[in-house]
């Protein structure tokens, strides 16, 4: 499906979407994340594994300090922000792509934005229980990323993150990377402007080739 561009004014740069999908490099600082947990919640781990996602292709760092995954514990804004601003203050002005924090707090999405966040990704929608996983069955799951085009209708860009998600689960974490690679690629050539991925140089190679795919449909005559 051709994507429709769109052309997103941040803080301090505009970022154009839908000529490539941009991916966006997942960095948690928590201790209980499904993926990751407790690996980078020291700050200067945190900042090297930041510059490394940028390295890899990631053109949005998003940050999370609280597991939002089946069945984790909710926890305060104060033990969010303690284990976010170290990290965002060793981060600023360090970056060329621009950081994202994964709240739904507004205490913790405005101070992230004073310490020099560009984008706020509410995993709640607003109201919770958006996009793939939270408690949907994984027919479901392969239900939204089938139908994602009907998103379009909205006219608004589209993000998915479908990274190692658990309707992806494979017997080996080599199985999980290689079904996950394959929602990235469905998400894109259904029209996805960003995928949010925890393997981003992996997924990188799958989105360059995705892209490739898309832009050779596009090209091709439609039916009379």
């Amino acid at each position: 499906m051709p994507r429709k561009p769109y052309y997103w004014k941040l803080n301090r740069r505009e970022l154009a979407l839908g000529q490539r999908t941009l991916i966006a490099g997942v960095l948690n600082l928590t201790p209980d994340s499904f993926h990751d947990g407790g690996r980078y919640q020291d700050p200067d781990r945190a900042y090297a594994r930041a510059l490394e996602l940028e390295e890899q292709g990631a053109g949005i760092i998003d940050i999370g300090a609280e597991s939002t995954r089946p069945g984790s514990a909710r926890i305060t804004a104060a033990i969010e922000l303690q284990r976010l601003t170290p990290v965002l203050k060793r981060l600023r002005d360090k970056l060329r792509v621009p950081i994202s924090v994964d709240t739904y707090k507004a205490e913790v999405a405005e101070r992230a934005l004073e310490l020099g966040a560009e984008i706020i990704n509410d995993p709640s929608g607003l109201t919770f229980d958006p996009g793939l996983g939270f408690g949907k069955r994984k027919e479901q799951n392969s239900e939204i990323l089938a139908r994602l085009t009907e998103l379009s209708q909205l006219d608004f860009p589209i993000m998915v993150g479908p990274s190692h998600k658990s309707f992806l689960a494979q017997l080996t974490p080599t199985g999980t990377q290689f079904a996950t690679a394959s929602a990235v690629a469905a998400a894109i050539l259904a029209g996805a402007h960003i995928v949010r991925v925890h393997d981003v140089a992996e997924m990188h190679a799958v989105a360059v080739i995705a892209d490739e795919i898309a832009k050779s449909a596009a090209l091709l005559p439609t039916a009379s």
